[in-house]
Formats: structure tokens, sequence, C-alpha cells
């Protein structure tokens, strides 16, 4: 039977539920809408939106800058505008997506494998 979590589907705003595949196997997550995902799926979404909804709000404070300076108003405004997307934009830099093992990644494949 599947259950409700507190995540959110990345493409729609619906609440995802989530059910194992069979006992002890992987998990499988699905909005209302009918979007589904895997876990690694999920997770690469969920990194993607991320970054995404970030370079938005970069590109927000950068675009009030160039408005506040193209009209000649509030300077301070402008220059806080420009801090903080500037600090953003460090966020982004030091921040590093998850990275997913993929099988058979080290030139050893599952079929090998001892």
């Amino acid at each position: 039977m599947p259950l409700g979590t507190s995540t959110s589907c990345p493409d729609c705003p619906g609440v995802l539920v989530v059910r194992a595949l069979h006992t002890g196997g992987a998990l499988h997550f699905r909005c209302r809408i009918g979007h589904a995902y895997t876990e690694d799926e999920l997770l690469t979404a969920k990194e993607q939106r991320l970054e995404s909804h970030l370079w938005a709000a970069v590109t927000a404070f950068e675009e009030l800058a160039a408005l506040l300076a193209d009209l000649g108003r509030a300077p301070d405004r402008r220059a806080r505008a420009l801090l903080a997307g500037q600090a953003l934009r460090q966020v982004i830099e030091r921040d590093h997506s998850i990275v997913l093992e993929v099988p058979g990644a080290d030139g050893i494949s599952e079929e090998s494998s001892p």
C-alpha cells in the first residue's frame, strides 16, 4: 500500500506517494497527476529543480539591479540586489549535486562481479 510523503513532485505541486516495488526492494514514487520516479530519478529531478530555482533568483536580483541602474533609482537597493545575486552565485558554485553510483561505472560489470 502506498504511503504519503512530505515531498512534492518535482514536475507539479502534487505530493508524492511511495511504495516498495517488492519486499526490501527499491522505492517507487508517484504523484496524483501520474509523474513517476525511481529513487535515483527523484534525487536527480530534485537536484535539477533546486539549481533552476537558485539561478532564477540570481537572474531576478541581477535584473532588478540593472533596472534600478537604468532608472537611476535606489542605489542602496541596487547594491543590495547585486550582493544578493553574488552570494547566490557563490552558493551555486559551492554546492554539488549528489553523485549517484552507476552499476559498472568502475569498469567491472555486475555480471562479472564475484
